[in-house]
């Protein structure tokens, strides 16, 4: 069976876990998380609300835990290949917008500007 290439996001956080493994705090970053989910009754059904919900930093206020959290995700970042790195904070810059364009009050007049600011800078010569 031939392996499929990997997308940008599956590789990164290969090794971030990784990193989080090596570092022992795999449990506090991903398995507490699944764990509260659970206990929460909010199902995840995929790994991208799994990594969703692992963002540690935007759930503790414990400072200390939230700065290793950024620490080895920067750490995992800067190891990664260029074109890595573009295709991941394009995929983050793409969830970012549907995120917006779903909280909107008002998603058409959100979609609209997003259009135009999108095509003001292309050029029809």
């Amino acid at each position: 069976m031939k392996k499929q290439p990997q997308a940008s996001y599956e590789i990164f956080h290969s090794k971030l876990y990784e990193r989080y493994r090596n570092k022992g705090v795999f449990e506090h970053f991903i398995a507490d998380p699944l764990r509260e989910s659970i206990d929460l009754h909010s199902e995840i059904t995929s790994m991208q609300e799994l990594q969703s919900k692992a963002l540690f930093i935007f759930h503790t206020k414990d400072k200390e835990r939230a700065n290793l959290y950024l620490d080895l995700w920067d750490e995992t970042f800067n190891e990664m290949e260029l074109h890595i790195q573009q295709l991941l904070l394009y995929k983050m810059k793409v969830d970012i917008e549907q995120r917006m364009a779903d909280s909107a009050k008002s998603p058409k007049t959100y979609e609209e500007a997003r259009f135009n600011k999108s095509i003001s800078g292309v050029s029809c010569s």
